[in-house]
């Protein structure tokens, strides 16, 4: 296996290990999200499901704009699952971020 080939296996094992670390923080966000949808979903009386899809769109691309919330409270909803989505984002890149290092660093 030549020298790139080895830091990209190094690279992918690391960043699972990484993903292993911080699994427990990142399903808490997770389910935090699915939460705050289904607490949309109710308020703004849509089925489960396109709460559920609210949520995690908003949460992983800050929204396609097909739902939007008009209740207070649904807002302050969607306005959390932005943050939560910032900080999963964060999280995972800070993982990919650590496990290149230790890769780059185990080839030298």
């Amino acid at each position: 296996m030549n020298k790139a080939n080895r830091v990209r296996w190094r690279f992918a094992v690391e960043f699972g290990r990484g993903l292993l670390i911080v699994w427990p923080v990142l399903s808490g966000v997770v389910l935090l999200m699915v939460l705050l949808g289904f607490c949309c979903a109710r308020d703004e009386h849509w089925p489960f499901g396109d709460g559920l899809y609210f949520a995690l769109i908003t949460g992983f691309t800050v929204g396609y704009g097909d739902f939007v919330p008009h209740h207070p409270l649904a807002r302050a909803c969607a306005v959390c699952l932005a943050f939560l989505g910032i900080v999963m984002t964060a999280i995972i890149a800070a993982a990919a971020v650590k496990a290149l290092g230790i890769a780059q660093d185990s080839e030298r």
